[in-house]
């Protein structure tokens, strides 16, 4: 079981004009899980209870949050916002102020942090003592009966209204009649003041329609005295790519499977499709790609694995123009491994879909922690240059067994491989592979093995 603490930084009073009971209390805390770790950046549940007499005594008040944690972890509420907070007879008892913390979805399994005693503070027990005070109050300040404003005439009035901006000296002011006459003779100039920038009439009537006719990015010295037009800019690079890096290459326009790209003098025309290899533009050099997606098939090696299934209409995060699917590993990550990391929680990673066991793994990282177990040992793998590999979930497993054979290097006989897909807080789906029958396994298992899959 995941244990979470806080600590307590304070707890402030805050009263009512009237200076009745206390209506709201400003509450913050630091948030550090079973490993003393923050949790930062985080939405967390809480459940606020006020005890009367004791830590463990008589609940007088309760509420529901879901705070979120900044980067040092803690947390800062307010206390107080639901009904039955007003009624508290504060000076009745003493009362403690307890917490319960929740992090995993759906943020309502909370684990008791902590209780502290409430304490007034000065303010608070100021404002008490306004509800004993009886009798008249004698007002003791002066009484001021004049000031220089009766001094301002109405022609003063009107001058002031006539000043704009910021008066820090003493000029002389006679000569601006009004506002709009400032206005006017200043809307097409520009102080000579250090950061400010100039107005459009720096510029000649001859560079204004030059800078016109500019579109994209000028990323260096250009001579662009024949671009007279918008149009011809955009006429111009309609068959070229910036040189940056990472683009592709772009069609040349005029003759079928060829290509153009930018050698950093001039632009280069060069033939595609060869052994059913693209060639790509990186950095400024053209490159050869490991194979265009449209020419492999299921078992063909590709981005770090082989490719063990390609999405169909009605998969989910099929494209029509745009091919996706599975990669499995070429081997198994294990040959017995049990599921969970000890302990029986239920983690929510309950999805069988293709395209959620990423996710799943995910979701029972972050329940289960550090350890070696099925899910762990996918999230941590890097293996043909990347690092998104994950355990597959129910459906996409499945895949994996009607594709065996083309992927290749899973075990024969009687085995069975772990999926991401949960039961309940003791069980989790595998699959056979010797049948392709599913079946519910004990999480702590270790005869099941695991095949790391990713998508693309």
């Amino acid at each position: 079981m995941r244990k979470l603490f806080t600590f307590f930084l304070a707890v402030l009073l805050t009263a009512t004009v009237w200076a009745q009971t206390p209506q709201k209390m400003s509450y913050q805390a630091v948030i550090r899980d079973g490993s003393g770790l923050l949790v930062a950046s985080k939405v967390i549940g809480m459940q606020i209870n006020i005890r009367q007499d004791s830590p463990t005594g008589t609940v007088v008040y309760t509420e529901t949050q879901t705070p979120t944690t900044n980067a040092n972890g803690l947390i800062s509420i307010e206390i107080g916002g639901e009904a039955g907070f007003d009624a508290i007879n504060w000076d009745a008892s003493t009362y403690f102020i307890e917490t319960k913390t929740a992090v995993v979805a759906p943020l309502t399994t909370y684990t008791i942090t902590g209780a502290s005693q409430l304490l007034s503070v000065p303010y608070a027990l100021h404002a008490k003592t306004a509800e004993s005070i009886t009798g008249s109050i004698t007002e003791s300040d002066p009484v001021y009966t004049a000031s220089q404003a009766v001094n301002i005439t109405a022609n003063d009035i009107s001058n002031l209204i006539n000043l704009s901006g910021n008066n820090t000296g003493d000029q002389d002011l006679s000569g601006l009649a009004t506002t709009a006459a400032v206005t006017t003779s200043l809307d097409t100039k520009v102080d000579k003041v250090e950061g400010k920038g100039l107005s459009t009439n720096d510029f000649t009537t001859a560079e204004q329609t030059k800078l016109s006719a500019i579109t994209g990015t000028n990323t260096g010295d250009q001579d662009l005295s024949g671009l007279t037009t918008t149009a011809a800019v955009t006429t111009g690079l309609a068959t070229k790519v910036d040189k940056v890096a990472g683009k592709d290459l772009v069609p040349n326009g005029t003759v079928a499977g060829q290509m153009q790209y930018w050698n950093g003098t001039s632009w280069v025309t060069v033939a595609v499709g060869m052994n059913g290899q693209i060639l790509k533009y990186k950095n400024g050099v053209p490159t050869w790609s490991d194979g265009h997606i449209n020419d492999l098939s299921i078992g063909d090696a590709y981005q770090g694995g082989i490719i063990a299934y390609f999405l169909v209409s009605g998969d989910p995060g099929y494209d029509a123009n745009v091919r996706h699917g599975i990669i499995a590993a070429p081997s198994d990550q294990s040959s017995g491994i049990q599921w969970f990391n000890g302990s029986y929680p239920t983690t929510g990673a309950i999805a069988t879909a293709l395209g959620t066991g990423n996710a799943n793994t995910n979701t029972i990282v972050a329940s289960q922690g550090e350890g070696s177990y099925a899910a762990k040992l996918c999230a941590d793998l890097v293996f043909g240059g990347y690092d998104d590999w994950y355990l597959p979930s129910k459906d996409e497993l499945n895949k994996l067994y009607l594709n065996k054979d083309n992927v290749g290097g899973f075990a024969s006989g009687i085995v069975m491989y772990w999926s991401s897909t949960e039961v309940s807080a003791v069980l989790a789906l595998v699959q056979f592979f010797n049948n392709g029958n599913p079946g519910n396994g004990n999480k702590d298992m270790t005869n099941s093995r695991v095949r790391a899959i990713r998508s693309f």
